[in-house]
């Protein structure tokens, strides 16, 4: 399980990595970091030993790579990629993932 843990989080990561963010940039990065929380919160109950929710967890990195595929080189340039990454940031702090 542990690898498992590992995995999921370094999916995550890279997803975050790889995807860099008008509007539109809101509305990515706040789909982004919903499924970051989804997905923390998965985690956190498999680190406590409650692995119920492993195969929802997979689901929703299925979920971001495939949302990470729909924005595919849509944030490449410097400033737009700062952009988003400043936006993903915002979302994630009024999302308050815990």
């Amino acid at each position: 399980m542990n690898k498992q843990i590992k995995l999921i989080t370094k999916a995550l990561v890279l997803s975050i990595i790889l995807s860099s963010c008008g509007n539109s940039i809101e509305n990515d990065a706040k789909k982004l970091a919903k499924l970051m929380c989804k997905s923390q919160k998965f985690t956190l109950k498999t680190i406590t030993g409650d692995y119920s929710g492993m195969k929802e967890s997979l689901q929703i990195m299925k979920e971001a790579g495939e949302f990470k595929k729909v924005l595919g080189n849509k944030y490449e340039k410097e400033e737009s990629k700062k952009e988003f990454e400043t936006a993903l940031l915002r979302a994630i702090a009024d999302l308050d993932c815990k």
